[in-house]
């Protein structure tokens, strides 16, 4: 005995509505990065902004007393920073480092 089982039919515009989707999302994404104002500049000089907000909040626990909070924050920004090429910030987080350690 033997039982021929049929295929269900391929689904029709799966290919089409699959590229629709895909376009729609693309779309969505290029509308909502042009409202950003996304520039290279900017894109480039994201990084050392972060690191900045890190030496800020290494700035903070040690304004609290938080000793122990403040020393890896900026331990962690110094070194960034210096492969930024950011001086200023670096010589800043190392003075912060020092005053820190004479406390």
């Amino acid at each position: 005995m033997t039982a021929t089982t049929r295929r269900p039919a391929a689904p029709r515009g799966a290919r089409e509505r699959r590229w629709t989707v895909a376009l729609v999302i693309v779309v969505a994404m290029v509308w909502s990065v042009s409202g950003l104002n996304v520039t290279l500049d900017r894109l480039l000089g994201a990084p050392g902004d972060a690191w900045a907000i890190l030496r800020q909040m290494g700035n903070l626990a040690y304004d609290k007393g938080a000793l122990d909070a403040a020393m890896p924050l900026l331990e962690e920004a110094a070194p960034t920073l210096r492969a930024a090429g950011d001086l200023r910030g670096t010589a800043r987080v190392l003075g912060e480092l020092g005053h820190i350690c004479l406390s």
